[in-house]
């Protein structure tokens, strides 16, 4: 530190993978999105390094030092061997190293970027553990969930906007994300339960978000028919409330998205019906959410957008 270049003796690597908080790590290793490795700290460096798998026209490739509730450093991890030294105030500090997007869980559609390396001043350091939370909000969702296109994906999110209202949140997803993908199958099922499950271990208020659906829509070379997908969505709900009836349930059908026809149209309709028949299931459209003019592309939502997004849901759910 100062003009000198040489690591202080008690500098040593700090990274556990078990000291994560709002996360599941899926069989491949990989992190859901917006995982955090937390600790307090009263040193003024640490060093980091990242991995980023990530299609660059999707979203860029960044992790996200957060200090104290705000964010701090936005580090580009291109490049995966790259030593990022990141210097702090003197004081003591709650820090938070926010992962990006996550891959699917097959680790065959990468979409990620996530710390695989930190030290720090030992005798300074002290990691922040996850005990028993009064509240959790956990998103199943697509790219959407996952920021948009947001100026600082993840932390800018929606889902992430939670946490800085002082309610945990999480947000799990497979590639790009659809019901296809993550409630056709039973081991999908199960595997998405599981999911659940893990994040709200030490939770009190459990909450489960579905925001999936537009990508069954968007993505096949022909939608994917409303009933098959409302009946998937039926499938996963039932087997997560099955497994754990405390939780509270809400399903939010697709945002507009400029060109949408009446297939979509007719998700959300299926959706509020398969919602009405479950008194357990609360159900919110998700048409008027989030204007047009708030997405970059005509569907991900800007930082503006996910503003928005938030403060249209989160009284409702």
């Amino acid at each position: 530190q100062g003009a000198s270049s040489v690591i202080p003796e008690d500098f040593q690597d700090v990274f556990d993978e078990s000291k994560y908080s709002n996360s599941y790590t899926y069989s491949s290793g990989i992190r859901s999105s917006g995982s955090e490795f937390k600790f307090t700290y009263s040193g003024t460096k640490i060093t980091l390094k990242g991995r980023s798998d990530v299609n660059a026209s999707a979203v860029a490739k960044a992790i996200f030092v957060v200090v104290d509730g705000s964010l701090y450093e936005r580090v580009d991890i291109s490049n995966s061997n790259t030593e990022h030294i990141i210097t702090l105030n003197e004081g003591v500090k709650n820090i938070s190293i926010v992962d990006g997007i996550n891959q699917s869980a097959n680790g065959t559609v990468i979409l990620g970027t996530w710390l695989t390396y930190c030290s720090a001043d030992v005798n300074r350091f002290s990691y922040l553990t996850e005990g028993q939370l009064s509240e959790r909000v956990v998103f199943i969702s697509d790219s959407i969930g996952n920021g948009g296109q947001a100026v600082n994906r993840t932390i800018d999110g929606a889902a992430y906007l939670f946490r800085k209202d002082g309610i945990e949140s999480a947000v799990l997803g497979w590639g790009i994300g659809q019901y296809s993908q993550m409630a056709s199958t039973p081991q999908q099922i199960s595997d998405s339960v599981s999911w659940f499950t893990s994040l709200f271990a030490n939770v009190t208020t459990k909450k489960a978000v579905f925001t999936l659906g537009t990508n069954d829509w968007g993505v096949p070379n022909t939608p994917v028919a409303a009933s098959v997908v409302s009946g998937w969505m039926a499938d996963l709900i039932d087997a997560l409330y099955a497994s754990d009836n405390t939780i509270q349930i809400t399903v939010i059908s697709p945002l507009e998205r400029s060109g949408e026809d009446s297939i979509l149209k007719d998700y959300r309709t299926q959706f509020e019906a398969v919602c009405s028949s479950r008194v357990w299931a609360n159900y919110i459209n998700g048409f008027p959410l989030v204007p047009l003019s708030e997405t970059a592309d005509g569907l991900h939502p800007t930082t503006i957008g996910h503003k928005t997004w938030y403060d249209n849901i989160k009284g409702l759910i």
